[in-house]
């Protein structure tokens, strides 16, 4: 994910701090929409950090992350 303030020369790591940190200040009434997560569940180290926000999240994936979801 590239946010359009990232500095060029910022590693990978440094970037997900900054991000992270953004991401972590939006509240329940705002919808984070991820597109294509087409990884499982185990292959993406980030995605227990992303299951923690506060904000609403709607993953489009063909994998199957039933052990993450909370269905409603």
């Amino acid at each position: 994910m590239d946010f359009i303030d990232d500095p060029p020369e910022s590693t990978d790591q440094e970037r997900f701090q900054r991000h992270n940190r953004f991401l972590r200040s939006l509240k329940s009434d705002t919808l984070l929409i991820i597109d294509n997560f087409n990884v499982t569940a185990t292959q993406d180290s980030f995605l227990s950090v992303v299951l923690k926000y506060r904000c609403q999240i709607l993953f489009t994936t063909r994998s199957k992350l039933d052990e993450y979801c909370k269905k409603k």
